[in-house]
């Protein structure tokens, strides 16, 4: 097949504007503008009737039967890693670094350029052992020193508190039990509005019962309750708090002379900080009713 001599045309978009001779040549410079591929190179086949793709064949527009743009295939070159040449069709472009190869370091390499040296080595100094001592204030500390050959025995102090079962222990801040309190319970005499206070290092459960009786005659009726209390001070000043209350009364209307005394027994319970200020204090809520201590009962926890 003889080509005839070549025609530029912009753009493969614009060879759908173009019938040529056949077998004339045709470049086009880019798909849809210049550029934007690699030149390409194009002969005219009146006798073609190839399907339309775009890419290798094109149908003019004004062509209806036979009559396409033919692609010739682009020659394809092996490329060359090692062409220096970048005009060279077998010239690689933008080639990665390839890092060196990768080796085991030497200990004892002191050539500073050869690859298996190792920069910046700790110095190790050499000696000989003549004596090993073991020193603690938290154990025993028997067999020591060792200059040459034996065992050294470390035992853990004893922290002072019996071995026991206990309610609370205080530990130190290596972990080491220092102190521990059991629970005793005692049934102490107590009286209402007295001021008591917790002396001891444990808290305090305690436990009261009053019984608080209230007469209903004509006049009305009567109400009183009960508070456990404790405080920072004697006085009750200083951070008061209720810990527990109770509450007897009765109320109503009768038509008749009558007299009528209910009894109850309120009982409060809570737990008394140590130190604190403590008391079961009563209130008349209605009338004057009657208040009478009955039982107390106080655990150390």
């Amino acid at each position: 097949m003889a080509l005839r001599t070549a025609v530029n045309t912009s753009t493969q978009l614009e060879m759908y504007n173009y019938v040529l001779n056949d077998q004339e040549l045709l470049v086009s410079l880019g798909i849809s503008s210049i550029g934007d591929s690699v030149p390409s190179l194009w002969y005219y086949d009146i006798n073609s009737s190839a399907t339309d793709n775009g890419n290798t064949v094109i149908q003019p527009s004004s062509v209806m039967g036979n009559g396409r743009w033919l692609r010739i295939a682009t020659p394809q070159y092996v490329g060359d890693w090692n062409q220096s040449s970048s005009s060279a069709l077998d010239y690689i472009k933008n080639k990665p670094t390839i890092p060196a190869a990768q080796i085991q370091s030497d200990w004892n390499q002191s050539n500073s350029s050869s690859l298996d040296f190792i920069k910046n080595k700790p110095t190790i100094t050499s000696g000989t052992v003549t004596s090993v001592t073991v020193s603690s204030s938290d154990f025993a500390i028997s067999g020591s020193p060792v200059t040459s050959s034996g065992t050294i025995i470390a035992n853990l102090n004893t922290s002072g508190v019996s071995a026991g079962t206990y309610s609370g222990v205080t530990v130190n801040n290596k972990g080491i039990v220092t102190a521990g309190t059991s629970q005793s319970i005692s049934s102490p005499s107590r009286t209402i509005n007295t001021t008591y206070q917790n002396t001891s290092s444990q808290n305090i459960l305690g436990s009261y019962t009053v019984d608080i009786s209230c007469t209903f005659t004509l006049l009305g009726g009567q109400q009183g309750s009960i508070y456990l209390e404790y405080a920072d001070n004697s006085t009750f000043s200083t951070n008061l708090v209720t810990v527990q209350s109770s509450t007897n009364g009765n109320t109503g209307t009768i038509g008749i002379t009558i007299t009528l005394t209910q009894t109850a027994t309120a009982a409060v319970t809570g737990v008394i900080p140590a130190g604190k200020y403590y008391r079961i204090r009563s209130n008349n809520d209605a009338g004057t009713p009657t208040f009478t201590m009955r039982n107390s009962q106080e655990t150390k926890i």
